[in-house]
């Protein structure tokens, strides 16, 4: 199985798009930046992926989501070598089938998207702060337990 996770930015805004048969499809360009350093310097090296949603994730990602977005995806890799129409080169092609995306930070300076009717704001990260999502809800304090450790050399000569 070819599994994918990375986080990274998009690329330009996300094209949702219905099949005949009615289920929505979303496509985004994603850059996923990693910084190398060659001859002393540090350089910039972004990988650009195109990322494919599919139903409601679709939908979401196309309402919350434009260039400059941060997000994470976790999904499976397709590979798919074809030749370029302008110099005949072989060029390879990665694309992603998202099973999940996060929202971690809105594009700068722009506001999101909504679709009428709608008022709930996603579940980004920038916005929850402090708090852990994961354990939200009751906690319950940690009991201190006063017994006494036993004593492993009691008994033996």
């Amino acid at each position: 199985m070819q599994a994918f996770f990375g986080i990274g930015n998009l690329t330009r805004d996300p094209e949702l798009r219905y099949l005949q048969s009615g289920h929505a499809v979303c496509k985004f360009g994603l850059a996923i930046g990693e910084r190398i350093k060659r001859g002393g310097e540090w350089k910039d090296e972004p990988t650009f992926l195109n990322v494919t949603c599919w139903g409601k994730r679709g939908e979401t990602v196309a309402q919350y989501l434009r260039k400059g977005s941060q997000c994470a995806v976790r999904g499976r890799i397709r590979v798919s070598k074809y030749e370029s129409k302008r110099d005949g080169t072989m060029k390879t092609s990665w694309e992603i089938n998202a099973d999940e995306v996060l929202f971690l930070a809105r594009a700068r300076g722009g506001e999101r998207r909504e679709a009428p009717g709608t008022e709930a704001d996603p579940p980004y990260a920038d916005d929850v702060g402090e708090r852990d999502v994961r354990t939200e809800g009751p906690q319950e304090e940690a009991q201190k337990v006063e017994e006494p450790l036993p004593d492993f050399d009691e008994g033996q000569e």
